[in-house]
């Protein structure tokens, strides 16, 4: 028989994973035969992958948290894991990891990438060509915007007996921030939250008759959703008790 190579594309949904014989019949004009056999192996199980989340809790990266990250999930065991974390400007970090008893991970460095969204691209590949691939997204958040405090307190910066159980502070931050806020008049503290508004807003009335007349230092301090803190904000106001004395002379002339 001369030599000629000869292929065929065939259908093999309809057979189960695992040994399959092959077998191949050649036959010529003169009906001269030839036959060859192989066995091959058929898998298309699907591949197990997954990626944990919530990432770090909340799907938040802080600055604390930003030079050891832990990514983490499930996959297909004795699989190497290949993972490239990219920013919204296209800078990334790749890593891998090999599933053992059924989970991968790995800790990471990102403080390189961008603040803003980070994408997890996750990609895991058998010896039979077969891939899996996941994605996540999580939130690179590494500063606190500004806070404020806004000024003049009430009106004026003194406190009055009449504003003393209704005192209203107000000022901005980033939304969805928690304030701290901290009225101290070097011996007593008064201290409660605000939640800052979608609008960057955030207002707070206090009762702050149990401090002494005087000066009261109030500062705000912010913490945002990914548990970044920024520098308190501190404003000096002034209390002011004491009611005034008036009477009329009782008789008159």
């Amino acid at each position: 028989f001369p030599t000629r190579r000869s292929s065929d594309l065939l259908d093999l949904s309809s057979l189960e994973d695992g040994n399959l014989d092959v077998a191949a019949v050649a036959t010529d004009a003169a009906g001269n035969q030839q036959t060859d056999s192989r066995t091959i192996e058929k898998e298309t199980d699907a591949l197990i992958l997954t990626i944990d989340n919530p990432l770090e809790g909340d799907n938040y990266i802080n600055a604390v948290e930003q030079t050891d990250v832990t990514v983490r999930g499930s996959g297909s065991e004795g699989l190497t894991v290949f993972v490239i974390l990219t920013d919204e400007s296209s800078n990334n970090v790749t890593s891998s990891a090999v599933v053992a008893g059924g989970v991968w991970s790995f800790d990471v460095d990102v403080s390189s990438l961008v603040d803003g969204e980070i994408t997890i691209a996750a990609t895991e590949t058998d010896s039979f060509g077969n891939i899996a691939t996941e994605s996540h997204i999580v939130i690179l958040d590494t500063v606190v915007l500004s806070t404020t405090i806004d000024t003049p307190v009430a009106g004026d910066d003194i406190i009055s007996r009449g504003e003393q159980m209704a005192l209203q502070v107000t000022g901005t931050g980033e939304p969805d921030s928690t304030i701290a806020l901290v009225f101290d008049d070097g011996t007593s503290i008064v201290s409660t939250t605000a939640l800052v508004n979608a609008a960057g807003d955030w207002d707070v009335t206090s009762d702050i008759s149990s401090l002494t007349d005087g000066g009261v230092i109030i500062t705000a301090t912010e913490t945002d959703v990914a548990g970044n803190t920024g520098a308190p904000v501190s404003h000096s106001v002034t209390i002011d008790f004491n009611a005034l004395i008036i009477s009329i002379d009782n008789p008159i002339a």
